[in-house]
């Protein structure tokens, strides 16, 4: 099971696993790109800068200056 997401501020998210348990990720923090998106390929090692909440997207992501 994946885990749950949730948006806490700009720099940080809490992340809840399968098993309940509970870890508040911190900025900057590394993530793999899934699906290309924008100029990143699949497979890409990038740092997620700062995080927002969004009405339609849910949680946003600032890479490189860019949000996703």
């Amino acid at each position: 099971m994946d885990p749950q997401v949730f948006y806490e501020d700009p720099y940080s998210l809490m992340l809840i696993n399968g098993r309940g348990r509970m870890k508040r990720l911190y900025t900057p923090f590394r993530v793999q790109v899934r699906e290309d998106i924008g100029s990143y390929q699949q497979s890409t090692w990038l740092y997620v800068e700062r995080v927002a909440e969004h009405h339609n997207y849910r949680i946003l992501f600032l890479i490189s200056s860019l949000w996703l």
